[in-house]
């Protein structure tokens, strides 16, 4: 029984670090494009409804936008080296 929670015994079939990588490259994909879909809802909301910090709103969402595909490059970047 104490050897089914031992995840070092796994190690040769299964490596646990890829799993866990490849799994954090698929959420930060996922976020990158609902930041993409946030900022165009932004646009669209700024069009409709006109406010005077309307501009502001938008400056946001774009930095948003930017971090979240920054982050998800340098992900894949440090995963390649």
């Amino acid at each position: 029984m104490e050897n089914l929670f031992n995840l070092s015994l796994l190690e040769p079939k299964i490596n646990i670090d890829l799993i866990v990588q490849v799994f954090l490259l698929v959420v930060l994909a996922l976020y990158s494009g609902y930041s993409l879909l946030l900022y165009k809802q932004l646009l669209i909301l700024n069009k409709t409804i006109q406010t005077p910090r309307g501009s502001v709103l938008n400056v946001f969402g774009f930095a948003n936008l930017i971090t979240a595909v920054l982050v998800f490059i340098f992900t894949i970047i440090l995963r390649l080296i």
